[in-house]
């Protein structure tokens, strides 16, 4: 495809939100769903590969509705996807990748400041974003300014956007193409649903474990959930989230964009401190119910490895640790006093890369309101 052709063929699609697999629709004029899994994809296929056979592997899988959100047009991706015959599957296409603007914002530009350029220099070279460094000096890197892009348009556009979910109250369970998911998962989810609604009303996310995956689960508390703040480099993986909750965080859309860190997790927790009036909490299984695959590749991983010894092992773990999966019942350990200290630990400054005022401006307007 040309480019042009790519980008009328992402805004056709997004439009569209074709159902694949809409005959295991439940036939209720609301669509019923026990989850939402959302699944952020790039470009690495054979993860995304691995993820879906985890994903079929679950019981009662066939009662969720899939989204995978891309940023990237590649037909290995929508291939495994289009292969899913498990649950219906709708595909969205992040409109503003860099792939789809390779020459301009939010891609780069070759009028652009380039990253280590000193700033009196850019301003003599007149670059197009000479004036907006980050806090370190450096200016913007598309391929890093993605990722936090895509995210937040994915999240805003499942709440707001995507027609089957207008009336859907329930919870939005966030996935990467690297992550692998235990045959329980769903179970847990409802577990920590039902522990939630009961016991914390005031819990933001669910979670569905560390990312400790090694050994037996005897060495955990494995029907033991804790309740605890949200950490960015603890609880970015396998979380869910209500209505509710991403209403909270869309009402700080303009701390969450002007933040000068180009990580959404990281970003996500300086809201505890810049916009929200107490930390963001989690209620997340002490065992492991999902796992990072993408330990060999990725934007922040270069471990030189197999992908496919990596999720052999992984598959290992759970087949050894079968019979402590699936609890019927779980416990909670609550730590209040940690989490009112909480508020102040995040970075308070970020860690760069999203200096760019164009950033800002975009990503403020995925929010349907702006």
């Amino acid at each position: 495809m040309t480019l042009k052709q790519k980008k009328n063929y992402v805004l056709l699609k997004n439009n569209l939100q074709t159902v694949l697999n809409s005959h295991l629709l439940q036939s209720t004029s609301n669509h019923k769903f026990d989850l939402v899994v959302v699944v952020q994809s790039h470009k690495r296929y054979k993860y995304l590969q691995a993820l879906m056979q985890s994903l079929h592997k679950a019981r009662g899988i066939n009662k969720i509705l899939l989204i995978v959100s891309h940023d990237y047009l590649l037909t290995e991706m929508r291939t495994v996807v289009e292969s899913v015959q498990f649950c219906p599957v709708i595909q969205i296409f992040f409109p503003y990748s860099a792939q789809l603007h390779p020459d301009v914002f939010p891609g780069t530009d070759p009028r652009d400041c380039k990253r280590d350029t000193p700033k009196e220099l850019a301003l003599v070279k007149k670059c197009l974003n000479a004036n907006y460094p980050d806090q370190f000096g450096h200016y913007r890197e598309a391929d890093y300014t993605m990722t936090k892009h895509h995210w937040w348009w994915k999240i805003n556009f499942v709440f707001d956007q995507l027609n089957i979910l207008k009336d859907y109250k329930g919870l939005v369970l966030l996935l990467e193409e690297d992550h692998y998911v235990a045959p329980d998962f769903l179970t847990i989810m409802k577990l920590l649903e039902q522990k939630r609604n009961s016991e914390y009303p005031n819990c933001d996310f669910l979670g569905l474990g560390s990312y400790n995956r090694h050994g037996s689960y005897s060495h955990f508390k494995h029907k033991v959930a804790d309740y605890v703040a949200w950490a960015s480099n603890k609880n970015n993986m396998g979380m869910a989230m209500n209505r509710a909750t991403f209403d909270k965080i869309k009402r700080c859309n303009n701390q969450f964009c002007r933040f000068d860190d180009y990580n959404w997790d990281w970003t996500i927790q300086s809201l505890s401190s810049k916009c929200l009036n107490r930390p963001l909490t989690i209620l997340t299984m002490q065992a492991p119910h999902v796992f990072h695959a993408g330990e060999c590749s990725g934007l922040h991983h270069k471990r030189f490895c197999k992908m496919e010894d990596t999720i052999t092992a992984i598959e290992r773990s759970l087949s050894a640790n079968m019979d402590y999966l699936f609890p019927q019942t779980i416990g909670v350990t609550s730590q209040n006093r940690e989490i009112r200290r909480f508020a102040g630990v995040s970075r308070p400054n970020g860690y760069g890369g999203w200096g760019d005022i164009r950033d800002h401006k975009l990503c403020m307007s995925y929010v349907k309101s702006a």
